[in-house]
């Protein structure tokens, strides 16, 4: 809350006065209530505002963990221990507490004595206190120092546990006080401020606190702020701010902020206020003065002197107890809040001058606000201009390296192009001479009877000559039954399907590894590659491209890593294969409606974890594509035994997969043997 609006509400209160305090009885408080918080309002109603008063009240010196000794804590509680039981209080007297009889005090005497809900409660601790990042807390006798953190929260009380055995009790009134220095969430309150007159709103359920210094503060060990108290207590300083004859905790607050404040020159700001809680910050706890006895005047006027004096010393009083409050506070509207009920008053002009130094000052601080605001803007603009130059760049270089990797694309896929054309034409010149072999063959009549006619196979030795690679032209659709794909992009030698499931895949030159599963190469498509996954190093990729061009005979061995990763399985795993590679023989088989020369590839793979597969392929050179592939499986199997996932659909010992082209449909325009 804002000084100035606290010291607002001292002078309200200050200005209202009460009529002469009840004394206490031995255990409740006689109140009287008025029909408004108006200091003339009339009293409608006397009630006994407690049944019973108990006091929780806790010194501690003898630290024996780290922490320096006190002197005075013992001796503070068991003083005002003595004046509490005065006023009717039945006190629990707890000194140098450990950690586990600190915290059974508390959680005995909200829990216990705060069965009773007409019951008052209130809490007088001291000894240390301690806050880090927020949170206060009380440290025990045997409480490490926070250097040994862990340990240092395990034995000491944090704040909040107090708010939750407050908030358990269920007596209508609790007033906690701690002579120590630290924050806390139950301190996140705002001031209570003192009403004028005592209602029955003073009666509603409240939970207050005071602390006798702030986070970072040193609290003096003299006693003084225990003397203090129970002079208040005892009526012996003006802690009844509105002259009622009560005390209550907001005037007590008030009264020990002040001077407390005002005895140690600023160095120690006592901290109090309700919780922040709609249902226990509506009361006010309530101490009764002792009832002082006024002689009865002998005379009427010499009556109306005295009350005339009187008045004006207290008026004198409570303006002075106003301007020692706000005097060093450099708020203009406090100064103001003073002349507007002192217009005439002892420190008005010395008010005058505070208050135009004050306005000066704050008009400086608002023109200082103001040019670091447009310092700030301009940085900002500063920042926006930079980031927005760095982002440019950096789109016109990635727009730089693309342009120049679609390049480097397009030049490869001339060359093979090229390569194709020319591999093409090879074949061609190859068949023609071929073809006339066989017509010259032809026109030779046999040497020997001819043989007994026999049955046509499918799959007949031809002779072919040696082929060039041939990529498949992009937007090919190859369809082969049980799956089909079609090319979406050629990268080098690396050929990207996309398969009906809309999967990307990734084969090496179109073979490896052929077919829709198990496995992929890796690659950026589509958000990364499918798992399981084939890692291609260049040392493989050129191994396995030396089979080019095909003949018969030609063989390759080369090595690559397997990885699966546990977002599509149970487990991951990895995996390292030996592909052996050999071009076998020739074969012409009748697939998608054509007889087709093809090269018979067979592929001897096992890895490092015990999988072993066999695989052959027919490859039709004179259209780059597999028209018919057969594997079978055989080895271990990857289980959750051996430390993997539990299975690799397709991959087990007896598992077999085959395929045969059904039908392709080449892009409008290729030049390819079997395009339509």
């Amino acid at each position: 809350m804002n000084r100035s609006n606290v010291l607002m509400a001292v002078l309200g209160a200050a200005l209202l006065l009460a009529g002469a305090a009840e004394a206490a009885s031995s255990r409740g408080v006689p109140l009287k209530l008025r029909a408004s918080e108006k200091a003339d309002a009339p009293v409608v109603e006397e009630v006994q505002l407690y049944g019973n008063s108990h006091a929780l009240v806790i010194g501690i010196d003898d630290y024996t963990n780290g922490w320096p000794r006190l002197s005075m804590a013992v001796k503070d509680a068991q003083l005002v221990a003595e004046a509490l039981k005065k006023k009717g209080f039945d006190v629990t007297l707890v000194l140098n507490a450990k950690a586990v009889e600190l915290n059974r005090a508390f959680e005995e005497f909200f829990l216990l004595k705060g069965e009773d809900p007409d019951a008052r409660l209130f809490v007088w601790y001291a000894g240390h206190g301690h806050s880090e990042r927020g949170e206060g807390f009380l440290v025990p006798a045997d409480a490490p120092t926070p250097a040994k953190r862990g340990q240092f929260r395990l034995k000491s009380l944090a704040l909040r546990r107090i708010g939750e055995f407050v908030r358990l009790a269920e007596s209508k009134h609790a007033f906690a006080i701690f002579d120590s220095c630290f924050s806390g969430t139950v301190f996140e309150s705002a001031r209570a401020l003192p009403p004028s007159a005592v209602t029955r709103a003073t009666t509603l359920p409240v939970r207050q606190f005071l602390t006798s210094g702030d986070a970072g503060q040193t609290v003096s060990d003299d006693g003084a702020f225990r003397e203090l108290f129970i002079r208040a207590l005892d009526g012996e300083e003006r802690a009844d701010a509105n002259g009622d004859g009560y005390v209550t905790a907001s005037e007590m607050g008030l009264f020990l902020t002040d001077r407390v404040t005002n005895l140690t020159q600023s160095k120690q700001t006592p901290r109090y206020g309700k919780l922040r809680d709609k249902d226990w910050d509506r009361g006010d706890f309530v101490f009764s003065l002792p009832v002082v006895e006024t002689p009865k005047p002998k005379q009427v006027a010499t009556a109306t002197r005295a009350a005339d004096t009187g008045a004006a010393a207290a008026r004198l009083q409570q303006e002075t107890v106003f301007w020692e409050s706000i005097k060093d506070s450099g708020d203009p509207g406090a100064y103001k809040a003073y002349l507007e009920a002192f217009p005439g008053g002892t420190f008005a002009p010395l008010a005058r001058v505070k208050l135009e130094a004050a306005e000066g000052k704050a008009i400086t601080q608002q023109r200082a606000l103001a040019d670091e605001r447009k310092a700030l803007e301009a940085e900002r603009q500063r920042l926006a201009a930079e980031a927005e130059a760095r982002r440019r760049a950096e789109d016109e270089a990635r727009r730089k390296a693309f342009a120049e990797e679609r390049a480097k694309l397009a030049a490869e896929r001339e060359r093979f192009s090229a390569e194709a054309e020319a591999r093409q034409k090879r074949l061609a010149e190859e068949r023609a001479r071929l073809t006339k072999q066989q017509q010259m063959a032809a026109l030779t009549p046999p040497s020997t009877p001819a043989a007994p006619a026999t049955k046509t196979h499918a799959a007949t030795v031809i002779a072919l000559a040696p082929a060039d690679y041939l990529p498949l032209p992009e937007g090919t659709k190859v369809d082969y039954g049980t799956w089909s794909f079609k090319v979406e992009e050629v990268e080098g030698s690396s050929i990207i399907f996309r398969d009906s499931n809309n999967k990307y895949r990734a084969y090496e030159m179109g073979f490896i590894p052929a077919g829709e599963s198990p496995f992929t190469i890796q690659t950026g498509k589509n958000g990364g590659a499918t798992d399981p996954v084939l890692r291609f190093s260049s040392e493989a990729k050129a191994s396995f491209a030396s089979l080019w061009p095909l003949e018969v005979g030609k063989s390759a061995t080369f090595t690559f890593e397997e990885q699966g990763f546990g977002g599509s399985y149970a487990y991951s795993y990895e995996d390292e294969w030996t592909y052996k590679v050999k071009v076998t023989g020739t074969e012409q088989l009748a697939a998608a409606g054509k007889h087709l020369a093809t090269y018979v590839i067979e592929i001897d793979a096992h890895s490092d974890n015990g999988r072993k597969f066999d695989e052959k392929l027919w490859y039709h050179p004179a259209s780059g594509l597999i028209v018919k592939m057969k594997r079978s499986w055989s080895g271990e199997a990857l289980d959750s035994e051996r430390g993997y996932r539990i299975s690799l659909a397709d991959t087990d010992p007896g598992e077999t997969q085959s395929y045969e082209l059904k039908r392709v449909r080449f892009p409008e325009g290729s030049k390819n043997a079997l395009a339509e």
